[in-house]
C-alpha cells in the first residue's frame, strides 16, 4: 500500500498542473450533479407554487355536479360535464342538432353564472362545446375564460 501512495505522490509531483486540473474538474463535476440534481428533482407537487391559495376558494365535488346539472337541464344540451385540474375549471357541453353555435355559446357564457365572483377571479375556465350531427356539419369550438376577463373568448377549432 506504501507503495501505491508513493507512487500517486510521485505522479502528482511531476504533473503538477495536469493533477490541479483534474482536482479542479472532479470539483467542479460533484458542483454540477449537485445542482442538477436539485434543479431536476420534484418535491411531489407538480404545480410548484401555482396554486397558492387554492384551499381558499377550492370548489367542492358537490358544486361542479350540480353545476353539470344545471346545464344539462337546458333542452338544448344533450351532455354535459365539469371537473377541476390545478386552477383549471373544464366545462364539455355536447348540443343537440338543431343548437347553433350562438345559442351554445350564450348557453355556455350563462355557465358562468353557477360560479362566485371568487371563483371566477382565481380559476381559469377551458370550454369545448360541440355538435355532432349525422352529416358532419356539426360544430366544435374552445373557449377560455381567464381570472382577469369577464367573458369567455371562443376560438373555433
Amino acid at each position: 500500500m506504501n507503495s501505491f501512495l508513493g507512487k500517486i505522490k510521485d505522479l502528482v509531483s511531476r504533473h503538477r498542473i495536469l493533477s490541479m486540473i483534474c482536482l479542479l474538474a472532479l470539483v467542479i463535476i460533484i458542483i454540477l450533479m449537485y445542482i442538477f440534481s436539485s434543479i431536476f428533482t420534484s418535491n411531489g407537487n407538480n404545480y410548484g407554487d401555482r396554486l397558492r391559495g387554492i384551499k381558499d376558494v377550492e370548489i367542492a365535488k358537490s358544486k361542479l355536479s350540480s353545476v353539470s346539472d344545471k346545464i344539462k337541464e337546458n333542452g338544448e344540451v344533450t351532455k354535459a360535464s365539469v371537473r377541476v385540474q390545478g386552477k383549471i375549471v373544464y366545462l364539455d357541453i355536447e348540443f343537440n342538432d338543431d343548437t347553433s353555435l350562438d345559442k351554445a355559446k350564450e348557453i355556455a357564457n350563462s355557465s358562468l353564472d353557477n360560479f362566485s365572483d371568487k371563483e371566477k377571479k382565481f380559476y381559469d375556465f377551458e370550454y369545448i362545446l360541440y355538435q355532432k350531427k349525422d352529416d358532419n356539419t356539426g360544430f366544435k369550438i374552445t373557449g377560455t375564460k381567464g381570472p382577469k376577463t369577464d367573458g369567455i373568448s371562443f376560438i373555433k377549432s
